[in-house]
């Protein structure tokens, strides 16, 4: 996510609602469903065949990496809030921990707005690739999470 304008969602998920919408449904109604988060396509040893989706990103401008799932993105699919929210996030963190403290905020956010799922983010500065080893080791990543499922006791 660059330090202005809209973030730009690199990954979907299989879900049934990415589908119809995929087919022509109103965004709005499919993700209204009772079904719209229903996954259609997993990872694992009975996920039986699956073609993944793969794609490629280079960083343009140096920004920010924000990994998460749909207990976030959920409350914030408009591209250009969800990169509202991170900044200001961001931009409140001050702590020696400023990443995590960050990543903490979004998921207080989506537990605030409803915390119907479960709640994952990461957030990794990006630098443009101007000859950077990629396979070099990288710090630990700055991630918070909330699981919101009922506990089974």
């Amino acid at each position: 996510m660059p330090a202005h304008g809209p973030a730009e969602q690199l990954t979907e998920d299989d879900s049934w609602a990415r589908h119809v919408i995929a087919m022509g449904a109103d965004p709005r109604v499919a993700m209204n469903d009772p079904k719209a988060h229903a996954i259609t396509a997993w990872l694992g040893a009975d996920a039986g065949p699956i073609i993944p989706h793969i794609g490629a990103f280079t960083a343009r401008t140096p920004g920010h990496l924000v990994l998460c799932s749909d207990g976030l993105w959920n409350y914030l699919t408009d591209p250009a809030d969800f990169g509202e929210a991170v900044r200001s996030a961001l931009g409140l963190a001050t702590g020696s921990r400023p990443l995590l403290e960050a990543a903490r905020a979004l998921v207080t956010y989506a537990n605030s707005a409803g915390g119907a799922d479960n709640i994952t983010v990461a957030i990794v500065p990006v630098q443009p690739a101007t000859g950077i080893d990629t396979d070099a080791e990288t710090e630990p990543s700055n991630t918070a999470t909330s699981d919101n499922k009922p506990s089974e006791a």
